[in-house]
């Protein structure tokens, strides 16, 4: 078996495999290709020459807070059903880290079909929303904000993408969007997308403050993006909401983690989920070091072994010096001592914030021989708010 970027003349299989494996239809896959697709991001496994399986890898950016670093987005891993069961996908899993590694990308993210199969590799568990099923009058105590609505298209992505930027910043973990990305966004809804919809709240000097996506179905109210930048444009956009009681009597809507909606409503007995989502590996551990956003307020020094077998410049110790919110990195030797050490998996969930190094310690997933030391690091880990709502 070889494990490489596949060539142009096997686009055709790997559209196919899409549609095989993830029952894509043939136009949807036809329209990924021509404006998404592009085969220097997507990796085969050749048996004997044919292509037997296939990975792609989207160039993403994701927040951290206010800074912004590469992320390689896995997505379409798909074996052929004559080749499965014979260690292509952990192949290509294995190679993309090199990849990603090579083109900067020190994140990777996924949407999983299994966690288990993932975290063997070190991917793990990064993101959760909160599900609302709320009832259509929930919505109507919010009343006439007194700004305006208007249906919204490619000609606003400049303002959406400014409200965007403000509300995302909040989180660690979202994507940062360019032009193209609302542009595909826009005619992917276009042409395939029935009874869906955007629209904005405007105020009174006509600026864009918040926007919702949504379709509308069998009498529900599906919320697919909220984005605001203040709590006077989420009360207007879900009296929007409340304009559309004569279409919907419930409303769905997946939510950041740390979103309290339910504290502004009447009525406490709505349905509330917590629903797993994405998942996170470190790609490379020095550089997510140096580029994590530490209090300037903090100042210490540690060293951290970090164990991954599959990404050999990650497993080994880290010597770290904290400073006006930088970090300066040095790589020891694996086997000298450590003030910490964790599994890769652990670290990459702490490095994106979704459990803090307080917590980590707590489950017993960090072990730490010193514990006034250990006191004096989990301060430069704290748990953050983790939230993407880009699909791929």
């Amino acid at each position: 078996m070889e494990v490489r970027f596949i060539n142009r003349e096997d686009v055709d299989l790997v559209k196919r495999m899409n549609m095989y494996c993830f029952g894509l239809p043939e136009e949807r896959v036809n329209w990924l290709a021509e404006n998404v697709f592009s085969p220097e991001n997507c990796i085969g496994a050749y048996e004997e020459g044919k292509l037997a399986a296939s990975l792609y890898i989207f160039p993403f950016e994701i927040f951290l807070g206010e800074r912004v670093v590469k992320m390689g987005g896995i997505a379409s891993v798909a074996t052929l059903p004559e080749h499965r069961r014979r260690g292509y996908a952990s192949r290509m899993l294995i190679e993309s880290l090199r990849i990603m590694r090579e083109r900067g990308q020190i994140f990777s993210m996924l949407g999983p079909f299994s966690y288990e199969f993932y975290r063997r590799y070190g991917w793990e568990l990064g993101f959760h929303k909160k599900k609302y099923t709320l009832h259509m009058e929930d919505m109507k105590k919010f009343g006439d904000p007194g700004w305006s609505f208007r249906p919204l298209g490619p000609d606003d992505i400049d303002s959406m993408n400014s409200v965007y930027e403000s509300f995302i910043k909040h989180y660690h973990g979202g994507v940062r969007r360019n032009q193209d990305m609302w542009k595909r966004k826009f005619e992917e809804i276009k042409k395939f997308e029935k009874n869906f919809h955007c629209y904005g709240t405007e105020d009174q000097e006509h600026n864009l403050r918040g926007y919702i996506f949504f379709s509308i179905r069998e009498e529900k109210f599906y919320v697919e993006e909220l984005a605001y930048d203040s709590l006077r444009a989420k009360k207007a956009l879900f009296y929007f909401i409340y304009l559309h009681d004569a279409q919907a009597r419930q409303i769905i809507w997946r939510a950041p983690a740390d979103d309290n909606t339910s504290l502004l409503l009447d009525d406490p007995g709505h349905k509330l989920e917590i629903q797993s989502g994405m998942m996170v590996r470190v790609v490379d551990a020095k550089s997510v070091l140096e580029n994590y956003p530490f209090d300037p307020a903090l100042k210490e020094s540690f060293t951290m072994k970090i164990d991954d077998i599959y990404a050999p410049w990650n497993n080994a110790v880290f010597k770290v010096e904290v400073e006006d919110g930088r970090a300066k990195v040095e790589v020891l030797r694996s086997n000298v001592s450590a003030d910490l050490r964790c599994s890769i998996q652990v670290f990459s969930q702490v490095a994106i914030g979704y459990i803090g190094l307080k917590e980590a310690v707590q489950l017993e997933k960090v072990k730490a021989p010193n514990k006034g030391k250990l006191d004096k690091i989990k301060r430069l880990f704290p748990a953050k708010v983790t939230y993407i709502n880009d699909h791929f």
